[in-house]
């Protein structure tokens, strides 16, 4: 039961990262957010369980103003996204963007880093 908990826990933090960024931050209506990271996992294209896509749902729902950036996986990304990545901006240069953002979540995994939301 264990392991089909930390399972279980770990499907489910794309879909609170949205709500816990509301939770620091208030609402995200309009707030500019960048997502560094759409891939699976870093150094590949492979979009196929990537928590990207829940966080951009999300964000999408809640209409943050948002851009995304992955060297690697944007294309396979807008294929996996469908329709929605209409609604998507998708940068090349990610270190303009910082500067722009209030807001960036890195959602590539790296090694084991654990962090909490800050908002500035």
């Amino acid at each position: 039961m264990n392991m089909l908990n930390a399972v279980l826990d770990d499907a489910a933090q794309p879909g609170q990262i949205v709500s816990t960024l509301e939770w620091k931050c208030g609402p995200l209506f309009g707030r500019r957010i960048l997502v560094l990271g759409l891939s699976f996992k870093p150094d590949t294209d492979d979009v196929r369980e990537s928590a990207s896509i829940k966080i951009v749902r999300d964000l999408l729902r809640v209409e943050a103003d948002v851009k995304y950036y992955d060297p690697l996986a944007t294309e396979n990304f807008k294929f996996a996204i469908g329709i929605a990545a209409n609604c998507i901006r998708f940068s090349s240069d990610w270190r303009r963007e910082v500067e722009w953002a209030e807001i960036v979540i890195i959602a590539a995994r790296t090694q084991n880093t654990t962090s909490s939301p800050r908002c500035e």
